[in-house]
């Protein structure tokens, strides 16, 4: 199950603050990335696409694009101030560096 840590949350509140209350973090692919995997991305959006998967955390609403659902689904997104956003726990294929 995809998990999103608390520095991550508390990260996302803070660039949340002006967003309406249908507004969100959107994760969606961004384009080829690695031996196929996608390359993902992040996003401050007002409202998600039809189709994203919601995951409401801490009152933080953050918007899954329902293609990468499997590739996050044993993932954790965490922050930390001198790397930033990190996703780790892909289910990507070995051949990426």
């Amino acid at each position: 199950m995809f998990d999103v840590t608390e520095s991550a949350i508390n990260k996302f509140k803070e660039i949340l603050i002006d967003i309406k209350e249908e507004g969100g973090i959107r994760i969606f692919n961004a384009g080829g990335g690695c031996c196929g995997t996608p390359a993902l991305a992040l996003d401050v959006v007002e409202k998600p696409n039809e189709d994203d998967i919601l995951i409401n955390k801490e009152d933080v609403k953050i918007y899954l694009d329902i293609t990468i659902a499997d590739l996050l689904s044993d993932s954790i997104l965490d922050y930390n101030d001198h790397t930033g956003f990190n996703i780790s726990g892909l289910q990507q294929d070995s051949c990426c560096s």
